[in-house]
């Protein structure tokens, strides 16, 4: 009896040791994790503190009030360096377990881009567009370095799924904070920032750039409808509401492209990857239509811009592609077409075509993002760019749907991650890179490779 008393004795301090090891190392790596989690965090409080600045500021003293690219180059020199501490910390520290990935080829890819800006700006000069971007845009080199590697490759590494819900919740705060004051200021008092501008805009430079935002706010809203429970469908359907009544009402025609071939995507890769539709997904789909429906015949801004964005789909089916089509885009397409045909490879350098573009159309940006890495970095970098989204997007759907079809495994963080970024990739195609939007894109794609382990 005391000989078995004192082996169950032993057995338990040695299952004690193994529970406080496994515990003190994963008390260690949440800790560094907070490193990875920084850029997700501080670029929506940024959001937050801008907004409070514009309200609070603005309603006092009755003018337009906006520290947006300084607060930003605050928040993003924050974040870059505790992305480099927090990958020092990885490469020395060898109780962290490294974990394998499913996402070589969008790594690799990513990689294949980075050489290509890098080669690109040797090529073209270092000059202050490549250093800086235009001050307007605020996106130069070294912040698309960063966007990769921090904000996309740190954010890739965080381990739990309640450290990446928690980015996305404070994302969701400075997306239901924002839609509420453009919506206040628009319709019952008007907020003096948000004054002078043509659509809702609220903080942000022009509608086009609030709408981008707005897409990834209302597609992870989605996300939290479809895959959540709880307290997770109540903050999507609360955010989804808000956001998609600034959706409307902004008026951006390829936001709303974006939103409804996402969720038409999505749908249809249900059906076929589980043989049946989604009834969560269904729903979404047709709260996104009802809106759009209900926005068409009550709003006048919305019905003109619906009707012009119906008669611009019917002339391109038609094959008429006139250069006014979609606000000019069609022509500043064709123009930077001819420009990336003049350098193939290695492009103009960062903001390279800006001036030229704004001589030949009066405009300064291709606004679509995968033309304008091509005129700047050149096609290699485009095609690299463009299939590390694909691989990543595809990846990430193949293993939540195909592999685990119950969707029991899945994660809730991850899902609603890829719709948003796919949400912001389609949009991209109509717009223009800017500081205050494309972070959040590479901070949606690494949450959605984060997943694992």
């Amino acid at each position: 009896m005391a000989k078995n008393k004192g082996k169950n004795r032993k057995k338990k301090q040695s299952v004690s040791r193994k529970n406080e090891a496994r515990m003190t190392l994963e008390d260690r790596t949440l800790r560094i994790d907070v490193l990875a989690m920084l850029p997700g965090i501080l670029m929506s409080v940024m959001i937050i503190l801008i907004l409070t600045i514009d309200v609070v500021v603005s309603g006092m003293d009755k003018r337009q009030y906006t520290e947006f690219p300084g607060l930003f180059r605050i928040m993003f020199t924050i974040s870059a360096v505790a992305g480099i501490i927090y990958f020092i910390i990885r490469m020395f520290r060898r109780d962290i377990e490294l974990r394998s990935t499913q996402y070589g080829l969008t790594l690799t890819l990513f990689v294949i881009f980075l050489i290509c800006i890098c080669i690109s700006t040797i090529i073209n000069g270092l000059d202050e567009k490549a250093i800086h971007g235009v001050p307007y845009r605020n996106t130069g080199v070294f912040h698309l370095i960063i966007y990769v590697t921090v904000f996309a490759g740190a954010t890739a590494c965080i381990r739990k799924e309640h450290s990446r819900e928690l980015i996305e919740y404070i994302f969701f705060i400075a997306a239901d904070m924002t839609a509420v004051c453009a919506i206040v200021s628009k319709h019952f008092v008007s907020i003096p920032a948000f004054e002078g501008k043509k659509e809702i805009s609220a903080v942000f430079f022009n509608g086009n750039h609030y709408g981008y935002f707005v897409v990834m706010a209302v597609l992870l809203s989605a996300g939290f409808l479809i895959y959540g429970k709880g307290i997770s469908r109540i903050v999507g359907t609360v955010s989804i509401i808000l956001n998609l009544a600034v959706l409307m009402l902004n008026r951006s025609s390829g936001c709303l492209i974006a939103v409804f071939l996402v969720l038409a995507l999505l749908t249809l890769y249900e059906l076929i990857t589980k043989g049946e539709f989604c009834r969560a997904t269904l729903t979404v789909f047709f709260i996104i239509v009802a809106g759009g429906v209900l926005a068409f015949f009550t709003v006048e801004e919305v019905r003109y811009e619906l009707s012009s964005l119906i008669a611009d789909v019917a002339n391109v089916i038609h094959g008429k592609t006139d250069e006014s089509i979609g606000h000019n885009r069609v022509l500043l397409w064709k123009t930077t077409l001819e420009y990336i045909k003049s350098k193939p490879i290695f492009g103009y350098g960062c903001e390279g075509i800006s001036d030229l573009l704004m001589k030949d159309t009066g405009r300064a940006n291709a606004h679509c993002e995968l033309l304008s890495y091509a005129a700047f970095f050149g096609i290699p970098a485009a095609l690299s760019y463009l299939g590390a989204i694909l691989s990543l997007i595809t990846t990430n759907f193949k293993r939540h749907f195909i592999e685990n079809r119950d969707n029991k495994n899945t994660s809730l963080s991850s899902n609603a991650a890829c719709i948003a970024a796919a949400g912001y990739f389609f949009s991209s195609f109509f717009g223009v890179t800017i500081f205050y939007t494309v972070p959040f894109f590479f901070i949606f794609m690494g949450i959605a490779a984060s997943s694992e382990g």
